[in-house]
C-alpha cells in the first residue's frame, strides 16, 4: 500500500504537472504502471480507496436474492442434497438468461453467506 504522500505525488504529476503518460509517471515514481493508473483514476479522498461492498460481486448483485433463496431452502434439506457453490454456478448458467458471472464470484459470495449464518 502506498503512503498518502506517494499517492498524492502520482496525482500531482498527472493533474497539476500535466504529465499525461502513465508510463512516464511510473518511471518517475518507480511504481508499476497499473499502480499509477489505479491512483490516477481514484478520487481525492482517501475514503475512495474503500468501495461500498468490498469491491466484490458487483456482477453477481442481480442474482444474490435467488442464491439466498436457494441457500435458505437448503437449510432444511439433507446435507448431501444441499447446493454447493459449483452447483449454484452451474444452475444459474443453465436457468438464467444473460448470466455471465465467474465461478469465483459465486464461491466468494456463498462463503460470505455461510459465515453470516
Amino acid at each position: 500500500m502506498l503512503s498518502i504522500e506517494e499517492k498524492q505525488k502520482i496525482r500531482d504529476l498527472y493533474y497539476r504537472k500535466g504529465i499525461e503518460s502513465i508510463v512516464e509517471i511510473a518511471r518517475i515514481t518507480g511504481h508499476n504502471r497499473k499502480t499509477v493508473t489505479k491512483y490516477v483514476d481514484m478520487k481525492d479522498s482517501d475514503e475512495s480507496l474503500k468501495s461500498a461492498n468490498g469491491g466484490r460481486h458487483y456482477k453477481l448483485d442481480p442474482y444474490k436474492p435467488l442464491i439466498d433463496k436457494w441457500l435458505t431452502e437448503d437449510k432444511n434439506a439433507p446435507r448431501k442434497e444441499r447446493h454447493s457453490a459449483r452447483m449454484i454456478h452451474e444452475r444459474l448458467s443453465k436457468e438464467v438468461a444473460g448470466y455471465d458471472c465467474s465461478y469465483r464470484s459465486v464461491a466468494g459470495y456463498v462463503a460470505e453467506w455461510k459465515k453470516r449464518g
